[in-house]
């Protein structure tokens, strides 16, 4: 219940050392670090926490209101009634959400990427001149998983979280921190908050994926483009 203070974060930065190597010992030796590819990992893993840590502290110098961690790693969920072929039924996604905070009067979903991330990976297309706001186009967007990730968190964040209503969902990419939260939205849009509006159209694509699946003729089969496991095959 204490809002992150940056004068404590670079503080905390002398010991971040300490704390890294008591993750790595949960798996290694202490001989294990200090060669070779595993010495490696964990010199840059440092170098990455220590540039997160001064990302977030030039971020709180910047802001006039406090933000409160208020969950870590915390599991959600969402579930939702449809109807295949007469007969309803329930459909549930679930997650864990790295962190959610609150920040200032919103609350922020955030997921920390290992790889990187861009704007077009989070955006939305605006609507074209005449025409209301589609999602249909980013239900199997090849370049849009991270937003389409970031919207199931934020139906999640809703259903679970009710009266927490101005929130945003957004990606940490460890691999392009000057970019800091990079929340989904629509392009060109000034708010980066989640309407109704959007969650509104995103459940409706998703339990349009879910009764596709149902269809007779719908073929399971492995994509393409992604990788087969190194170690079954499958």
């Amino acid at each position: 219940n204490k809002a992150i203070d940056a004068t404590i974060l670079q503080a905390e930065k002398k010991n971040l050392k300490d704390y890294l190597e008591e993750e790595y010992l949960k798996t290694f030796t202490k001989s294990d670090i200090k060669y070779g590819q595993n010495k490696l990992s964990f010199d840059v893993s440092l170098e990455l926490l220590n540039k997160f840590i001064d990302k977030q502290i030039d971020e709180l110098k910047k802001i006039d209101f406090p933000v409160f961690i208020k969950e870590l790693e915390q599991e959600i969920e969402a579930s939702f009634d449809i109807e295949i072929n007469g007969t309803k039924k329930q459909f549930k996604i679930k997650g864990n959400a790295d962190r959610i905070e609150q920040f200032g009067s919103e609350y922020r979903i955030i997921d920390y990427k290992s790889g990187k991330c861009d704007t077009k990976k989070v955006s939305i297309s605006a609507p074209k001149k005449g025409h209301d706001l589609s999602l249909e186009s980013l239900t199997y967007h090849k370049d849009k998983a991270y937003a389409r990730q970031l919207l199931m968190y934020a139906l999640m964040f809703q259903q679970q979280f009710p009266k927490r209503t101005n929130f945003s969902a957004g990606i940490i990419s460890m691999i392009n921190l000057k970019n800091w939260v990079q929340n989904v939205k629509v392009t060109k849009s000034e708010s980066e908050l989640l309407t109704d509006e959007i969650l509104a159209l995103f459940t409706e694509e998703l339990k349009l994926v879910v009764k596709s699946m149902y269809d007779k003729d719908f073929v399971y089969q492995h994509n393409d483009d992604s990788k087969y496991c190194e170690y079954c095959g499958v």
